[in-house]
């Protein structure tokens, strides 16, 4: 485990085992507000909802060596909303994992999620989920993640 009393940063392959596909369901047509007038500042209602994670995994060493060139997409009711690759990132895989590992304790079994695959936010495209919608993230090498929009 790192922690803030751990000397040097660590790196993407000193902690990363696996890799899956995660959506946060975030409503990102709530975070514009929660970030420039929410009374908490910052992201607070816009993350506070649901998470769903794949049943399946791949190790480390089959994703980091292609970590900024794993292509994906997004597909709502079956219509292709986008597609897009890991690649293009403001910040590396390393730069991330040093960042989160900051001042906190990383643990055995923590997930970390890296974000949305660039341009491939629903908010980038004006477009909205709705309730009953079924959303599919596809990453290749990684595996699928199917999930329904509750009411």
């Amino acid at each position: 485990a790192w922690d803030s009393a751990t000397e040097g940063a660590p790196t993407a392959a000193d902690v990363i085992g696996a890799f899956t596909v995660v959506n946060d369901f975030s409503a990102r047509d709530l975070q514009w507000a929660d970030e420039r007038g929410g009374a908490f500042s910052g992201v607070v209602k816009a993350k506070s909802f649901a998470t769903g994670m794949a049943a399946t995994v791949v190790t480390a060493d089959e994703i980091l060596p292609i970590v900024d060139a794993v292509r994906g997409r997004v597909a709502v009711n079956g219509e292709t909303w986008c597609e897009g690759t890991t690649g293009g990132g403001v910040f590396d895989l390393d730069a991330i994992v040093a960042h989160v590992a900051r001042d906190e304790r990383l643990v055995p079994g923590e997930v970390l999620s890296l974000g949305t695959l660039a341009g491939c936010c629903g908010l980038e495209l004006d477009r909205f989920l709705q309730p009953g919608d079924t959303v599919t993230l596809e990453l290749d090498g990684v595996g699928t993640l199917t999930n329904t929009v509750a009411a």
